[in-house]
């Protein structure tokens, strides 16, 4: 999967998704989003949390060792 497809399916599961989402579509939807960070950074642990307020809140929390070197990517 593609850094577009990854971020169109988290589109995709986000806007199908009732609030709170069910524990198999936040695993779903962290997967992804680690697979789009991993071709930028050398990732040690991303956690996903998402919240019910004023619509949904979605906070992404990524810890990495390094970016990636440019030319590396992919």
């Amino acid at each position: 999967m593609n850094t577009g497809e990854g971020a169109s399916r988290a589109r995709r599961v986000l806007a199908k998704a009732a609030s709170p989402l069910p524990e198999g579509c936040l695993r779903l939807l962290e997967r992804d989003l680690s697979r789009v960070l991993a071709d930028y950074f050398e990732l040690k642990e991303v956690r996903l949390r998402v919240q019910s307020k004023d619509g949904i809140v979605v906070e992404l929390t990524a810890e990495a060792e390094r970016a990636r070197p440019f030319g590396v990517l992919g």
